[in-house]
């Protein structure tokens, strides 16, 4: 609550009010501590219901257990997913269940009164079936002896038949009577920003929306729902003081707001589908209907269960007037399932008997005819919390807690390609764990004998007082003397204590010979604590790219951890030589040389040289608004002559007809993505590559450093899904610029050019 205050005091210029409400959030952060140490740790027993806690309840997991609580969708299933586009689902759902007898469920969608649940009792009922809404323990207990045939229950995700129910020789089918929706009305569902941004965007012109596209699409999650808070409160900005840019955008978005919902009026529309949801026409107005995926897989899951440690196969029949909420369910339940089971099909008659003997076999002869899953539990390492993070969110919303200086997230995910469901902690290393100490040993760190040439290792240490990073064993700061310093030998201990629980490592570091030195490390350190470690390639971030790897693991290549030591050494004998070689000649301490930059640096100087010597005056002529010649002169004078005179006016005179066909530049690699970086956008190489690997640990790019321009089957149907949403599929020319190796090209992961990519951010996508 009080760091909400102190956005709100920020949000009205209040400074000196949030500066005293952030320091009593220190005070009782401290107070916090210090009451915790004193505790005796306990155990904790909830209820799955309780798990889904807002507000004060959730802050009490993460401030006092050290936890936040994930929501995770169960993906063990081997279901045949149907739909049928009706014009009345309820008598549709009546005579199919007659159809398909004993041994179903029906769920009722919000989008149905009770009505349609007393119109369902009614008929199936009379046509001879034993029929009931599941309200009861007891009503379950009759169904499972075989007293009753069907039951009937509401789509919602704390449902009495969609959680909890494990009855596989029961329950062969489910049918869903209109898709599991959340329902609001449109006036509600429009204060979130995102939503209404993306409804703007369908019923208003594009232009008129643009600038409020790149302001969302730059705020924080804590500045998105204060802006929430601040459109939902139509007033709260209207004191004068108050005007504060977070203010100033909050009332563009209530006049958005307005506008958007009167446009969908006047416009008349019966139906509007956007990226998450529809917009639908009811008597008594207009309502927000965003399909509940998980809803939709828990309540379908009651169909496919575990039978003497296999897995049956189950029946989901949605019935549904609108197609499109269908394909946006389905939407929303890829991404967190992966393979046929996230797939619907159209409802036939041959598929569905097929299915139904399927059912049959799997219930009477599970070991013969039934699937079963390997499970495992394990540890991903990464090296970045942000690829961390990415990773843990591919699968839902993934549980959090604290090992020591560790943020952990926990989720699961089923893989199709070795058919294993994997329970997994995924942490990060924050980089590099160790690195050549700074203290006195041998030459720079490496000590030196006819023998050998040994690098001598220690943990890397940020100091919280000067923020510089050293490798020592000494618990001081070498630059400020502080003993306020953060030991990587921290994350080494949370990992070990991981790897004990897990049982199973997976090293997901960089495809790089620094990628690999870091994961040598991690083996190193946690390789007695394990049972199993593997060494997995992620060459994009994406839910498809980490299944693969998963499946394909190998061992550490000790030729590329070779290779980062040599070139470690390197760095430390050549550049501590050389800048205290500079420091001592030119008696400025802050000067330094580097085992790449000198040379490089020299190598800049010469060409700079040689281009002043070869120096030309270009004269650009524009001749149409796509077409321009440049003429090249020796002197300044005579070119600013020339220029003078074509300005009054030229006349073109053709000498020569020629046509050339221009070929596509190769896709990118590490040196011309900078090179483009900094001739068009102006980026140091530095800047170029620090947005690259935030792009790539975002699962945007491929992996960004390698000299590759091959261009898989994946990338090639990302190109041709952007340019046949562009109607440009016909100037396609397939090509895969090389042949397959160690990396990729650096290319786009998601058919999304940068507007795209802002709108996508500004919806929440």
């Amino acid at each position: 609550r009080l760091r909400i205050d102190a956005l709100a005091a920020l949000a009205r210029g209040r400074r000196k009010q949030a500066e005293k409400i952030y320091e009593r959030i220190v005070e009782l952060e401290t107070k916090l501590a210090d009451e915790l140490l004193k505790s005796s740790p306990g155990q904790l027993i909830i209820a799955s219901a309780t798990g889904r806690a807002y507000g004060i309840h959730s802050k009490a997991f993460n401030r006092l257990l050290g936890f936040d609580v994930g929501r995770m969708i169960d993906t063990i299933r081997d279901i045949a997913n149907y739909y049928d586009v009706v014009e009345d689902p309820v008598e549709t759902a009546i005579e199919l269940v007659q159809k398909l007898g004993k041994g179903g469920i029906i769920f009722v969608s919000k989008s149905f009164g009770d009505n349609a649940v007393k119109t369902l009792l009614s008929s199936l009922n009379d046509s001879g079936l034993k029929v009931k809404l599941a309200k009861t323990p007891s009503d379950l207990k009759k169904f499972a002896k075989g007293e009753l045939d069907i039951l009937i229950g509401k789509s919602s995700y704390y449902g009495t038949l969609v959680r909890g129910v494990d009855l596989p020789e029961r329950i062969r089918y489910a049918v869903f009577v209109g898709v599991p929706v959340h329902l609001q009305t449109l006036e509600k569902a429009l204060y979130r920003p995102q939503r209404l941004i993306a409804t703007a965007l369908r019923v208003l012109d594009e232009n008129y929306v643009k600038d409020l596209v790149k302001k969302i699409s730059k705020l924080t999650p804590s500045e998105l729902r204060l802006i929430e808070k601040l459109v939902r409160d139509k007033n709260a900005c209207t004191n004068p003081e108050n005007k504060t840019k977070l203010c100033e955008l909050a009332e563009k978005l209530v006049e958005l707001h307005s506008e958007v919902i009167a446009s969908i009026s006047r416009l008349k529309l019966d139906m509007l589908v956007l990226e998450d949801g529809a917009i639908v026409k009811r008597p008594k107005g207009y309502y927000y209907l965003v399909p509940d995926a998980a809803t939709y897989v828990q309540a379908s899951g009651r169909t496919s269960r575990l039978l003497n440690g296999y897995m049956t196969h189950g029946i989901s029949i949605v019935l549904e007037q609108l197609e499109e909420l269908v394909k946006l369910l389905e939407k929303r339940i890829k991404k967190y399932i992966v393979g046929e089971s996230a797939l619907f099909k159209r409802l036939s008659t041959e598929a569905l008997d097929k299915d139904l003997e399927k059912a049959e076999l799997t219930r009477r002869e599970p070991n013969v005819y039934g699937r079963r899953f390997k499970i495992e539990t394990c540890l991903i390492v990464v090296e970045s919390p942000t690829k961390a993070k990415t990773i843990a969110y591919f699968f839902g919303k993934p549980a959090k807690r604290k090992i020591g200086p560790l943020t952990v997230y926990e989720t699961s995910f089923y893989n199709p390609h070795n058919n294993t469901l994997y329970i997994a902690s995924i942490a990060s290393t924050r980089g590099h764990l160790f690195d050549l100490t700074v203290e006195e040993i041998g030459v720079y760190g490496v000590v030196v004998d006819e023998h050998r040439i040994a690098p001598v290792y220690s943990s890397i240490k940020r100091c919280l007082q000067c923020e510089r990073q050293f490798a020592s064993n000494d618990s001081r700061c070498p630059y400020c003397s502080s003993d306020n310093i953060e030991d990587k030998i921290g994350i080494v201990d949370a990992l070990r204590k991981l790897a004990l629980e897990t049982g199973i490592v997976y090293i997901a570091t960089d495809p790089d010979t620094e990628g690999e030195k870091i994961a040598w490390d991690i083996y190193l350190a946690v390789n007695t604590y394990a049972e199993k470690l593997f060494r997995i390639e992620l060459h994009e971030i994406t839910p498809s790219e980490l299944l693969k790897a998963l499946a394909n693991p190998r061992k550490l290549n000790k030729r590329l951890v070779k290779a980062q030591i040599v070139r470690r050494i390197e760095d430390r004998w050549i550049g501590f030589t050389l800048s205290k070689h500079l420091q001592s000649t030119y008696e400025m301490v802050w000067l330094g040389a580097g085992r790449v930059q000198t040379p490089v640096l020299g190598w800049i100087v010469n060409r700079y040289e040689e281009w002043k010597k070869q120096k030309r005056y270009i004269v650009k002529v524009k001749l149409t608004d796509i077409t321009s010649i440049t003429i090249p002169f020796e002197d300044k004078n005579e070119a600013k002559n020339f220029a003078e005179k074509v300005a009054k006016g030229a006349i073109l005179i053709p000498i020569a007809r020629n046509i050339e066909e221009i070929k596509p530049l190769p896709p990118y690699t590490t040196d011309t993505l900078l090179y483009d970086a900094s001739r068009y956008l102006n980026l140091s190489a530095e800047e170029a590559m620090r947005l690259a690997q935030d792009l790539f640990e975002m699962g945007l790019i491929t992996y960004h450093r390698t000299d590759s321009t091959y261009v898989s089957n994946i990338g090639i149907e990302i190109a041709t899904e952007y340019l046949n949403k562009r109607k440009l599929v016909s100037q396609l020319a397939l090509r895969h610029w090389g042949e397959p190796g160690a990396h990729e090209a650096i290319r786009p992961t998601k058919p999304l050019d940068v507007e795209e990519l802002r709108r996508a951010v500004a919806i929440g996508e």
